[in-house]
C-alpha cells in the first residue's frame, strides 16, 4: 500500500524548539501514576475511549473529511465566548454513543503565516536577530551556514504554540469532567485521544514538524501531571512515521523508556523486532484483545447468553462453574436450537470502535493473523488506516495487505461460529484445513500470542501435532549430526551425509528461525541446538501452573508477577510494553 500524503519535514535545529523541551525523566519515572503517551495509526474516531478531540474552527465547522455527518451533531451556533482566544473547548451533547464521548476544540481558526524566505511552507521559527519568520528546511539552511548564524535568537511563532495550547486546554477540560468517575471499559486508567493538532485543514498542515516538536513534551508533561493516559492519533502513514521518530527521540533524550522498561525487556522487544521486520511474526489474538472496547470475555459472554435465555439464578450460579463448552450447550437448548444461539452471540459481540491493544496491533508490520474471536475489531482497525483484509476461510487472499483467519467462525457467517463441546469435537473433520493452516505457522513463523489464555481444545490439539512433528524432526536432526563426521564412499568417492540438516542459526536465543532447507523446503521455526518453542505468550498475571504446561513450547512473558495484581493494571503494562516495544519496529506494509 503507498500513502500519497508529502512526509513531514524534519526539524532538528537546537534554538527554535529547543527551550520548549523539558527534563522529565526524573518526574515522570518518580511518579507512579504517570500516564502514557501512546502514538496510534489508525482511525481516531472509532477508539474506544473516555474522550477525544474533535478539531473545529471559530465557526464550529466540522471538516468532510471526518466522516461523522451522522453520529456528531454540533450546537447550530457557537456558544457565548467561543473565539480564537476566548472559550475553545466544548464537551458534545448530542452525540450517537456508538462512538466514544467528542470533545469539540477550535484549532482551525488560525492560519500560519508563510515562510518570508520561500514564501511557500508555514513558518514555524521566528528569528529574532534576523527579523524573520521560518519554515522547517529555510530554518535549517539559514542558520547551519556559520557559527555566527547558528548563534541566532530563535524560537517558535506565536501561533505555533496557539495548536499546542488548544491540546492543553482540552486536556485539562477533560481532567475535570472525568475526575472521580470510573475509566470506560474496564481500563485502569482513563484514556484520552487528540489529533495532531492544526495540520489537517487547520492552516498548519505544513509546518506540521515544528506542531510535532512541541506537542510531543507538552503531552508527555500532561500525562504526568494529570495522570491518565494520552492517545495521539493519526490517520496518515507518513505523518504516523514522523510523530514516531520526534517520540523516540524524545524518549530516548529523555531516557523514559530505559528507566521504566530495563534491559531485559527491551533486548526483548529488539527480538520481536527483528522477527517483525523478517515477516516471521505472526499474530495470535484472543478476546482479551477485545476487552479495552467493551466487549466481553467468554465466561461474561456466556452469562449474558444465560440471561437471554432467562434461566434462573441457581442455573446461572451452576453453569458459571461449568466447563465453557458445556454451559453453551446448555444455554443453546434453553434458547431453542444452535440458529437463536449463534445469532444471540453474533449481536453481542459487533464492533463500532476498536480498543487501544488492538490498533497498537494493528500498526504492526504483520500480515498474518489467526483469532479465536468472532469480531470484526481487527479489520475494522486495520481498514481505518487503509489496509485491505482478507477474512479467512470466506474470503480469497489475493490483492490483500493482510490476511486474518477466524478459526471459530466470524459474526458474518453465525452459523459458524463454534462454541459447544459438539462443534469442538467435530472440528478435525469440518474445518482441517484451517488447522493445517495454523499447524505451518506454528512451524515456519514466530507466534505472538495477545490475549489469548491457552485454554481452547482446538488450539491444544494443534499445538500437539506440532510439538510432535518438531520432536521427530529435532530427533532426526540429531541423528545426522551425531553421524556427519562419518563419510561414506562408493567407487573410492566421498558422499555426502544421508540425512541433510534442516536448520541453520537465525535470530533469537530460544527461538531462532532457519533458513531454507533443501530437503524439506521451508524455513523452520526453531533449531535442535536450541529450544523448539515456536512462539511468545504475552499474558497478564504470572500463572506458575501454566508456565509449566507451557515453558518448553513458548516464551512466557508476564505483566505482573505476583498473583493479587489488578488484572486492569496488568492489563495497561501490556498496552505500554507493547507500545513501547512497537517504537523498535518499522511500519512499513
Amino acid at each position: 500500500m503507498t500513502d500519497s500524503s508529502p512526509t513531514l519535514p524534519a526539524y532538528d535545529g537546537p534554538g527554535a524548539m529547543g527551550h520548549r523541551r523539558r527534563s522529565l525523566s526524573a518526574d515522570y519515572i518518580k511518579n507512579e501514576n504517570a500516564g502514557h503517551v501512546f502514538v496510534i495509526h489508525g482511525d481516531l474516531s472509532k477508539l474506544a475511549c473516555d474522550a477525544w478531540m474533535l478539531p473545529t474552527d471559530d465557526k464550529l465547522v466540522l471538516e468532510s473529511s471526518w466522516c461523522i455527518k451522522d453520529l456528531v451533531k454540533p450546537p447550530e451556533s457557537p456558544p457565548s465566548g467561543w473565539s480564537n482566544h476566548g472559550k475553545r473547548v466544548l464537551k458534545v451533547q448530542d452525540y450517537d454513543t456508538s462512538i466514544s464521548q467528542p470533545w469539540l476544540v477550535n484549532v482551525g481558526g488560525i492560519k500560519l503565516p508563510v515562510c518570508d524566505l520561500c514564501g511557500e511552507a508555514g513558518a514555524i521559527v521566528h528569528c529574532l536577530d534576523d527579523k524573520a519568520r521560518l519554515c522547517a528546511k529555510c530554518d535549517g539552511s539559514v542558520h547551519s551556514a556559520n557559527k555566527i548564524a547558528q548563534r541566532h535568537q530563535r524560537r517558535g511563532v506565536d501561533d505555533l504554540q496557539w495548536y499546542v495550547e488548544g491540546a492543553l486546554l482540552f486536556l485539562e477540560a477533560v481532567a475535570a469532567d472525568v475526575k472521580g468517575t470510573t475509566p470506560k471499559n474496564g481500563r485502569a486508567k482513563h484514556l484520552v485521544a487528540l489529533p495532531l493538532v492544526g495540520t489537517g485543514k487547520g492552516g498548519a498542515f505544513h509546518s506540521a514538524g515544528g506542531i510535532v516538536v512541541a506537542l510531543i513534551p507538552e503531552l508527555y508533561a500532561a500525562a504526568n501531571r494529570l495522570e491518565f493516559d494520552i492517545a495521539l492519533v493519526t490517520i496518515r502513514r507518513s505523518t504516523f512515521a514522523a510523530i514516531q521518530l520526534e517520540r523516540n527521540r524524545f524518549a530516548q533524550e529523555q531516557r523514559i523508556w530505559e528507566e521504566a522498561l530495563g534491559e531485559s525487556l527491551r533486548s526483548e522487544a529488539h527480538r520481536l523486532a527483528s522477527l517483525a521486520r523478517e515477516g516471521k511474526l505472526v499474530l495470535f489474538l484472543g478476546s482479551g484483545v477485545s476487552a479495552g472496547a467493551g466487549l466481553p470475555t467468554w465466561r461474561q459472554l456466556l452469562l449474558q447468553l444465560a440471561q437471554v435465555a432467562q434461566m434462573p439464578e441457581e442455573e446461572m450460579a451452576l453453569i458459571d462453574k461449568m466447563s465453557f463448552l458445556d454451559s453453551a450447550r446448555v444455554i443453546e437448548m434453553r434458547l431453542g436450537g444452535w440458529k437463536n444461539l449463534s445469532h444471540a452471540i453474533a449481536t453481542r459481540v459487533q464492533v463500532s470502535t476498536y480498543s487501544l491493544l488492538c490498533g497498537l496491533l494493528a500498526g504492526l508490520p504483520v500480515h498474518e493473523i489467526v483469532t479465536t474471536n468472532y469480531n470484526q475489531m481487527f479489520e475494522l482497525s486495520s481498514r481505518g488506516v487503509g489496509l485491505n483484509v482478507s477474512v479467512l476461510p470466506y474470503y480469497p487472499i489475493e490483492n490483500c495487505d493482510r490476511w486474518i483467519l477466524k478459526m471459530h467462525g466470524c459474526v458474518t457467517h453465525p452459523e459458524d461460529i463454534v462454541l459447544t463441546r459438539e462443534h469442538y469435537m467435530r472440528y478435525q473433520s469440518t474445518r482441517s484445513a484451517l488447522s493445517g493452516i495454523v499447524q505451518s505457522l506454528l512451524i515456519t513463523r514466530h507466534m505472538l500470542f495477545v490475549g489469548f489464555s491457552l485454554q481452547d481444545d482446538n488450539f491444544h490439539r494443534i499445538a500437539d501435532e506440532v510439538r510432535r512433528s518438531l520432536r521427530t524432526i529435532s530427533e532426526t536432526e540429531s541423528a545426522a549430526a551425531s553421524s556427519s563426521s562419518q563419510t561414506y564412499t562408493s567407487g573410492g568417492h566421498q558422499e555426502a551425509p544421508i540425512v541433510a540438516n534442516l536448520a541453520s542459526p537465525g535470530i533469537g536465543d530460544s527461538n531462532r528461525p532457519s533458513e531454507s532447507s533443501s530437503t524439506a523446503g521451508l524455513q523452520l521455526n526453531y533449531s535442535a541446538s536450541h529450544s523448539m518453542r515456536f512462539g511468545t505468550q504475552l499474558y497478564l498475571i504470572s500463572e506458575p501452573v501454566t508456565e509449566i504446561l507451557w515453558k518448553q513450547d513458548l516464551n512466557l512473558v508476564a505483566m505482573e508477577k505476583r498473583a493479587n495484581s489488578s488484572p486492569a493494571q496488568a492489563a495497561r503494562r501490556l498496552e505500554v510494553r507493547l507500545h513501547t516495544r512497537g517504537s523498535f519496529w518499522f511500519y512499513r506494509f
